[in-house]
């Protein structure tokens, strides 16, 4: 089952589209989405279209986003260190 984000939770849209811009494949990234779905990968992003495309090279997957679905970015270590 999935589980929506509640308005707290949710980053707000300029600072998404700051942090995918300055990170843009540098480091692997986790993108928590409003639907509730996570994945992970190195980002590309393009600011003056809106839209993104994530590669996760492990899994041989990678799919286009839209930054009005996502609801927040991080490193993936952040995400590790919250976890453990």
């Amino acid at each position: 089952m999935v589980r929506r984000s509640s308005e707290p939770e949710l980053m707000a849209v300029e600072e998404i589209a700051k942090f995918l811009t300055d990170q843009c494949t540098k480091k692997v990234l986790d993108i928590r989405f409003k639907d509730g779905r996570l994945e992970s990968g190195y980002v590309t992003y393009a600011a003056r279209k809106g839209f993104g495309r994530i590669i996760d090279m492990p899994r041989e997957f990678s799919m286009n986003f839209n930054i009005h679905e996502v609801s927040h970015v991080q490193f993936q270590e952040e995400l590790e260190l919250e976890q453990g």
